[in-house]
């Protein structure tokens, strides 16, 4: 008999652990699943987030940041992209959400340290998400022109220190990181894991 209150509570911690994958499979229209993500990113829950994806996500940024595909496959690599993103204190506003099927279309309002601390927060992607069975299997995020054209006028100006004379030769000024979201980033953004890999890359002997 003193078995039982043993297995209840196990139980109950197993119905625990599992429930937020059961609530973001079960009943979840595209709509939800897609403002849930949101909600937990904004929330800076890593772990809530990734519920709502498949684990064959993939997401595409357009256009393609400098030297990358602009493509993340699969849910790990979504994790690390969502992870730099949260890291970077990121914040989404969502507008003009619609459904049609299991497609959703939004705009994506995004804010981040790295954008704040030049003046550039925030930026506006267009996302596209396709929802089956409670999870999002494909994320498209385009950013728009007045996103483009501020990004590419900010990098511009970031680079102007170093082709000035009496410089002394010194070291281009930072470029600037431009952001996806995808979204979640943007996260968003896929840049950020692009970012990283070429930072280590130039570390490397």
């Amino acid at each position: 008999m003193r078995s039982y209150p043993i297995l209840i509570a196990v139980l109950s911690m197993s119905l625990l652990l599992t429930f937020p994958l059961v609530a973001a499979a079960q009943g979840a229209d595209p709509e939800s699943v897609v403002r849930g993500y949101y909600a937990a990113v904004n929330a800076h829950d890593l772990d809530a987030a990734m519920v709502y994806f498949a684990d064959n996500v993939e997401a595409r940024i357009q256009p393609p940041p400098p030297n990358s595909t602009g493509i993340v496959t699969g849910k790990q690599q979504y994790r690390a992209f969502v992870q730099g993103e949260i890291a970077d204190n990121v914040h989404v506003d969502l507008a003009g959400l619609q459904v049609a099927g299991d497609t959703v279309t939004l705009s994506a309002m995004i804010s981040q340290d790295s954008l704040r601390k030049r003046g550039l927060a925030p930026i506006e992607y267009r996302g596209t998400y396709v929802v089956q069975g409670g999870l999002i299997t494909s994320i498209i995020s385009t950013a728009t022109a007045q996103t483009l054209a501020k990004l590419q006028a900010a990098s511009r100006v970031a680079q102007v220190p170093s082709r000035m004379p009496g410089t002394g030769g010194g070291a281009a000024s930072e470029s600037l990181p431009i952001r996806l979201v995808l979204p979640a980033m943007l996260l968003l953004s896929l840049t950020a894991m692009t970012v990283a890999h070429r930072r280590t890359m130039g570390r490397r002997p």
